[in-house]
């Protein structure tokens, strides 16, 4: 078993002359899997933020603190943990 995301599994496989429209697959499969990190990297940074600190009295940092909670979740799916 490899390392390597299956989008980039299948896209080596595409690339390697496997199928039909390899090269076009296998562009689009690259592609996708680095949105996918960009936006796992964007989750990231909005999960840092916990919404605590002394300045803790805005309804504002208890949404930032769902946000983060959500992000959290997304990023645990994303990544196949539970």
């Amino acid at each position: 078993m490899s390392d390597k995301p299956e989008a980039l599994q299948l896209a080596n496989w595409f690339e390697g002359g496997h199928g039909g429209c390899e090269l076009e697959a296998a562009a689009e499969l690259r592609r996708l899997h680095k949105v996918n990190q960009e936006l796992l990297e964007a989750l990231r940074d909005i999960g840092e933020y916990r919404g605590e600190g002394p300045s803790y009295t805005t309804p504002w940092q208890d949404i930032v603190r769902n946000l983060g909670e959500i992000a959290r979740a997304a990023i645990a799916k994303a990544e196949g943990q539970k």
